[in-house]
């Protein structure tokens, strides 16, 4: 075989395996392209657990929402710290960032809009709260929740249709929302709400405690340390049950370790009772020592439970423990009045 003809050979083979490759490549795109479904399947694939994180996020809001649709007292605080400053604002902002950066099929980009839409909804909602930190009006701050309440929830509906919607095109079973009814693991959301609503509860016990300022006798006295060992014990007691997050921001350390604070202020209002009884003046005058260095203790922990997102539960604690209204005045004058 002469080298002229080997070489058109194997120029021959080259080309024709060159011509084969490009061939299978092009077969590969134009397969995608002739069925959509495939790349419409692939979109959903990544855009799933994107959407069941919003899901996550939205379930503990919506929550709060449905409690406070017979409210208590406080609840308006409870709910606007809960929903502003639990975790849900920074997912559904991750995860609407996600949904903008993937790229949607064409069958999919109405649904891929309505995904966005609806996320940045729940985002507003969610500011409208957080704006809401210094408003102290119980009234007006409840009408403002419910408003923002009112678009979080539909905003979540208009989510959930939108991923419906894509999933169904596709014939592909949509993501399952977090109903109502699902137990779900306890959030920075849920602790804030029920914080704020165990320092409500214990301020509602404590609402007369101030009849008995300058009121110099043992009844008066005896009544001011009940209502402290009450109130201390309450809020104690329900922040103790409150179930800590598993999920999301966690308790700092520095909060964990100060919440026994309550109960042992409660503690010592007992021990102070009972040195009344006894008339014990020893009793009363340590006691009175162990509450009055308390007070900076309740402080810090007032400080920690507003830097975690329970304003108004921390607000409470420190006003417990401020400077205007020492736990301590009172008790002494009753001291003199007990060692008379």
């Amino acid at each position: 075989m002469s080298v002229g003809l080997a070489t058109a050979i194997l120029a021959t083979v080259s080309v024709g395996s060159a011509t084969a490759i490009t061939r299978g490549h092009g077969d590969g795109l134009s397969v995608a392209a002739k069925n959509p479904l495939v790349a419409e399947r692939a979109y959903l694939g990544k855009v799933r657990p994107i959407t069941v994180k919003v899901f996550t996020a939205v379930a503990p809001e919506q929550r709060v929402l449905d409690q406070i649709v017979t409210p208590k007292a406080g609840d308006a605080f409870a709910a606007r710290d809960a929903l502003a400053h639990g975790d849900a604002l920074r997912q559904i902002r991750a995860a609407r960032a996600r949904i903008a950066h993937l790229a949607a099929p064409t069958q999919l980009a109405n649904a891929r809009k309505g995904m966005l839409r609806s996320a940045s909804g729940l985002i507003r909602a969610l500011k409208a709260l957080h704006a809401l930190s210094n408003d102290n009006d119980g009234r007006h701050l409840m009408s403002h929740v419910n408003k923002a309440g009112l678009r979080f929830s539909s905003s979540a509906q208009t989510f959930l249709t939108a991923v419906g919607e894509a999933f169904d095109a596709v014939h592909r079973g949509a993501p399952k929302h977090v109903g109502p009814h699902m137990k779900t693991p306890a959030t920075r959301t849920s602790w804030i709400f029920a914080a704020d609503r165990s320092c409500a509860a214990a301020a509602f016990k404590l609402a007369d405690i101030h009849k008995y300022d300058g009121v110099q006798t043992l009844s008066a006295a005896e009544s001011w340390d009940r209502l402290w060992q009450k109130g201390l014990d309450v809020a104690g007691r329900k922040l103790a049950a409150a179930p800590r997050p598993t999920a999301g921001t966690k308790l700092p350390r520095a909060l964990r370790s100060r919440l026994h604070i309550l109960r042992y202020g409660a503690k010592l209002f007992g021990q102070q009772l009972a040195g009344f009884h006894a008339a014990s003046y020893s009793t009363l005058t340590r006691t009175q020592n162990q509450i009055h260095d308390l007070q900076p203790s309740m402080r810090a922990l007032g400080k920690e439970l507003r830097r975690y997102g329970a304003v108004n539960c921390g607000q409470i604690v420190a006003l417990w423990g401020g400077a205007k209204h020492l736990l301590v005045t009172p008790q002494r004058k009753h001291h003199k009045t007990v060692s008379a």
